[in-house]
């Protein structure tokens, strides 16, 4: 993580993912980060930072505006996420050194408003030069589910191809005869 400064790490569930990213942005030395996260991991992420993080700065889970201080370690969910006022607001009033997006497979689908929000022009992505995603299972269903972190963490690794193109050079291409649409 610390040398490619924006990875995935996609070890087995139960391996100690959350420390290790807080680690690494303790190693690195980023105080104010942005962890996004399943509504359901939110409380566990703040335990977590508070053991784990050296920074000065508090983990604050974000409800709304008015109760979030400007120098906090911001944990959002994803449902937030998708929000473009939210978002937008988060982004227009915090400026962050690092995100963590764990459990990055729910922004597998590029057709998704959250995935457009968090990769968009201006998003979190842009903002940043440090990123960890975090997943146990970075490819639920098929193998071109894992192409739009993987190409937004780092363009070179699968060159300039779009989704169809990693599909056509990786995976095995076939018509769905329902949809008639080629699935990898």
């Amino acid at each position: 993580l610390v040398q490619a400064k924006r990875a995935l790490l996609a070890d087995q569930p139960g391996l100690g993912k959350t420390p290790q990213s807080i680690c690494f942005m303790n190693t690195i030395g980023i105080s104010k980060y942005l962890v996004i996260c399943p509504a359901s991991l939110c409380d566990n992420w703040k335990r977590e930072i508070i053991k784990w993080s050296t920074s000065t700065y508090i983990p604050h889970i974000y409800k709304s505006d008015k109760d979030t201080p400007k120098n906090c370690i911001l944990i959002l969910s994803y449902g937030l996420c998708g929000n473009y006022d939210i978002m937008s607001k988060i982004l227009k009033n915090y400026r962050f050194e690092g995100l963590i997006i764990d459990e990055c497979q729910f922004i597998k689908n590029l057709d998704a408003v959250r995935s457009q929000i968090i990769y968009g022009t201006n998003g979190p992505f842009d903002r940043v030069q440090y990123i960890a995603a975090l997943s146990g299972t970075p490819i639920l269903n098929r193998p071109t589910e894992i192409f739009p972190i993987v190409n937004r963490l780092d363009p070179s690794v699968f060159g300039e191809r779009t989704v169809s193109e990693f599909g056509n050079t990786y995976c095995e291409a076939r018509r769905n005869n329902f949809s008639g649409r080629i699935e990898y």
